[in-house]
């Protein structure tokens, strides 16, 4: 898995929440696909506000050569 993401526990959690919103794309019904925000806001949270960002930043600190 590192091969293709260099941080496969959070590429495994995003994997497993738009499963879960793809497998109940068929029962969804008017508002209630709202609920691809919980997925989305996941995947900007650990993209762009912590998870991934943070940590390559502070590897970063850590290791610099």
């Amino acid at each position: 898995m590192w091969k293709y993401s260099r941080h496969p526990n959070y590429f495994g959690e995003l994997m497993i929440w738009y499963s879960i919103f793809f497998m109940s794309c068929n029962v969804l019904r008017g508002g209630q696909w709202a609920a691809v925000l919980g997925p989305l806001f996941l995947t900007s949270a650990l993209l762009g506000i912590s998870g991934i960002t943070l940590l390559e930043e502070k590897d970063d600190s850590k290791y610099k050569s």
